[in-house]
Parts: C-alpha cells; structure tokens; sequence
C-alpha cells in the first residue's frame, strides 16, 4: 500500500546530474505489480525505482521477455527533478498510453520512478478514451500497491580521533543524533557520520562546536585549535 506518511531513507543513489545532488525527491520503495481489466483486455502494470535511463532499459527487457506474447509494453519514467523524463505508446494510438502513464508519475511527484504497463487485447476495441483511462488506472493502482519514501541526498563525514577522546566523540554523536555509517578501531581510529546536504555546514560546525566547548562563532572564526581531531567530507 502507499505510505501516505512519506518515510525517509538512507540509500545511496546515482543521481544523474551533479546539479541536482542537493535536490530531495519521492521515489519509490520497491517493485510493485498490478492487474487491471476491463472488456477482456488485460492491463498489467510494474511500477518501480530506476537509477538511471540504462537502468530502464534492463528492466523493460525482462518485461518483454516475461510478456513476450504482448504487443504492446507501454511506460512512463521520470529520472532526476527537472531532467529525463520519457514516454512510449508502444503501437498503441499517439497520446493514449504512454502520457497516461507518465502523468501518474506526476501527479504522485515521483523521480527516479517508472511504470510499465503490458496489455493483452480482449477482442473489444476501448477507443481512444477508453484506452486513456485504463492506462492511467493501471499506473495508479501499480504506485498505490507500492511504497513512497522521500529521498534526501546525503554527504559522509570522517571524524578521526585519538582514543583518548572516543568516549567525549561517541557521546557528542549521539546527543546530536548523527546517524554512523561505520566505525574503524584500529591504529588509525576514525568513524563516518552521513549528514544531510542541504544541513551539512551547520551540522559540522554544531559537532566541532558541541566537542570543544566553544561557540559556533569562534569555530567560524577558525579561533579553536582541533588538532585532537581530524574532519574530512568524503561525498
């Protein structure tokens, strides 16, 4: 079912344009699959997360392989806000499959998303209207069967340390509810945080600030030795 209480999550994505690396989008969550039917034609819709237009391309293959006997496979998808977006009636009349489709795309606001929608004919002809709304409530009823999650791009951050101060960094991490990716104990102690874009200046600044006891001014001022620890951005 749609998770109308969009979620967030922690993935790594490939966006396709460095441009947009700070941008949040919804996308989705999983692969979904629907039926819809109507005057014998069956409709079949896949709706599901796609990095990339090569990526796409893989999965409509194995589409058209598992629905061989079709012959129409129509889709929609939309890649990074304000880039690549394609639509494809695949044989079907101009503007009744594969708009329908990638205007559904729209309406739910979704990036990096595609919907395919495989149709077996029934023997009764749907006009151009009727051809119209089944493709929209295929692609509809396939994003309502999956899952919504707001995509928020991420930076990971390395915070060397000495032991001596592990104790004071884990706890500082905590209270300022960083997420950690990983954590290295060995001669070369250090963890990585993943901190949020579009807050990544301000987190970094609130973590030096909250370790030294200083103001965030004084660290701005660059007026605070932190030779006990070394900060380097790594995405």
């Amino acid at each position: 079912m749609l998770d109308r209480d969009t979620k967030h999550r922690l993935i790594d994505f490939n966006l396709d344009s460095k441009n947009n690396s700070q941008l949040e989008f919804k996308t989705l969550n999983t692969s979904s699959v629907c039926e819809f039917k109507i005057k014998g034609s069956r409709f079949i819709g896949f709706a599901f997360e796609v990095q990339n237009e090569a990526h796409f391309q893989l999965e409509l293959e194995k589409i058209k392989k598992e629905h061989f006997k079709s012959r129409h496979h129509c889709f929609g998808y939309r890649l990074e806000p304000g880039g690549i977006e394609r639509a494809n009636d695949d044989g079907e009349p101009s503007g009744t499959a594969g708009l329908p489709i990638l205007n559904q795309l729209k309406a739910y606001n979704l990036h990096h998303a595609a919907i395919v929608v495989v149709r077996y004919f029934g023997g009764t002809k749907l006009g151009t209207s009727g051809l119209i709304q089944a493709y929209k409530a295929t692609s509809k009823e396939a994003i309502e069967a999956n899952e919504i999650y707001l995509f928020v791009p991420r930076s990971k951050f390395k915070v060397s340390f000495d032991y001596k101060n592990m104790g004071k960094l884990l706890n500082t991490v905590k209270k300022l509810n960083f997420t950690i990716l990983s954590k290295q104990l060995d001669n070369s102690p250090h963890i990585v945080l993943s901190l949020i874009n579009s807050e990544k200046e301000k987190s970094i600044i609130a973590l030096q600030s909250a370790l030294f006891d200083c103001s965030e001014e004084q660290i701005l001022e660059d007026k605070v030795d932190m030779s006990d620890y070394g900060f380097d951005v790594l995405t």
